[in-house]
């Protein structure tokens, strides 16, 4: 039996027995682990018959063929156990075949750099890596996947520039690092996080992070189902961006969720409640919160957070503060001229015993008597007036 049905190619200066050769070993094998990744100027691939494999895996099996631009549905109809750079780097490859991937685990680089225009309707139900899935496909425009099962999703669509709106299903993936990192044009995402009983950890580490034009943002369940581990960066640079809803971190006072850069130049008039413990760095240097826009940041837990070189705003439309509950770092407020007394007192109320420094704008502690300032002087804190 033939194990290769049809096949084609433009090939030049080699002949279709170049690929019948490299198809004879499918006979016994269950891979087609990068049988075609010398074969740069291929163009065409046709059926290739898996004899008598119940399944095969993929991996790298068009990697770097930057010519390929079609590929039959199901030209494999057995199930694909894994999509490893199956298509990464077919820049010319514009639609996906369909495959059976409901056995599919290791999805990674699977169409990163590829130049296909949609996802196509594949079985994600069993896929548990999604890392890098599609980076760089410059020719996505609109995504919705649903990844119940998957553990980790690092870039997944990460610099995808024509991405404008994604929307995204997931069950228990514990890290989405720089998801969307970079998709310039990304306007509209939805997260949904299933109800799940093991309450996963979530990092959200530079997940938007220069996605300059994203206005819309629903995280559904982000609240009640489970943890964001890391927000570091998460929507640094995020120009446009008003609102962000709010969000369960740790429960762990002692593992706390970074949010270091997390919120700095958007456009956000209030910051959202974070129900459980944050810090903000764990270097020497001070941590500057940088939005000109904000207006109220609410209370937030900042137990432990030990090495911090103490927070600096930047946010000269900051009227309202909830406190820091625990903190014991320096707090820099002199570029903030709108804080109204309750605030600062939000703040006194909440600061934990330590030698630190609070520096107020002039117009700020004129607000303040002298019992105001003695909450903080109690507690061993120096509170100071900035002139300049």
């Amino acid at each position: 039996k033939d194990p290769v049905k049809y096949f084609y190619s433009d090939y030049v200066g080699g002949t279709l027995q170049d690929y019948v050769s490299t198809c004879l070993s499918l006979k016994t094998s269950e891979t087609l682990v990068n049988p075609f990744r010398d074969f740069n100027i291929l163009t065409y691939c046709g059926y290739i018959d898996t004899m008598d494999s119940s399944a095969v895996s993929l991996d790298k099996c068009f990697g770097g063929c930057i010519k390929l631009n079609y590929i039959p549905d199901y030209f494999v109809q057995v199930p694909i156990t894994s999509m490893k750079k199956t298509f990464y780097d077919c820049v010319s490859l514009t639609k996906l075949p369909m495959l059976d991937t409901s056995s599919c685990t290791d999805f990674s680089l699977c169409c990163a750099w590829c130049g296909m225009y949609e996802i196509p309707n594949w079985d994600f139900s069993n896929a548990e890596n999604m890392n890098e899935f599609a980076r760089n496909a410059e020719n996505l425009k609109h995504i919705y996947i649903d990844i119940p099962n998957a553990t980790t999703a690092d870039h997944m669509f990460a610099v995808c520039d024509n991405l404008t709106d994604a929307s995204i299903n997931i069950g228990r993936a514990n890290s989405l690092r720089s998801l969307f990192y970079s998709s310039e044009n990304l306007n509209h995402v939805s997260l949904t996080l299933y109800n799940n009983d093991d309450k996963p950890y979530i990092d959200l580490d530079s997940a938007f992070e220069r996605c300059f034009n994203l206005e819309n943002l629903y995280l559904w369940g982000f609240d009640e189902n489970g943890y964001v581990s890391d927000l570091t960066s998460a929507w640094y640079d995020c120009h446009k961006l008003t609102a962000i809803p709010d969000i369960n971190v740790s429960p762990d006072n002692l593992n706390p969720t970074n949010i270091c850069g997390a919120f700095n130049y958007t456009s956000l008039v209030k910051f959202p409640k974070l129900n459980g413990y944050v810090k903000f760095n764990i270097s020497y240097y001070p941590e500057k919160i940088t939005c000109s826009t904000v207006q109220e940041i609410p209370k937030y837990n900042v137990c432990s957070v030990a090495y911090s070189g103490g927070l600096f705003f930047e946010t000269p439309n900051l009227t309202t503060l909830g406190g820091f509950a625990g903190i014991d770092k320096s707090l820099d407020f002199k570029e903030c001229p709108l804080l109204t007394r309750e605030s600062v007192l939000n703040v006194f109320n909440n600061l934990a015993q330590s030698n630190a420094t609070i520096n107020l704008h002039k117009n700020t502690y004129t607000k303040l008597s002298e019992d105001d300032i003695a909450i903080a002087v109690n507690r061993g804190w120096a509170v100071r007036k900035v002139t300049n």
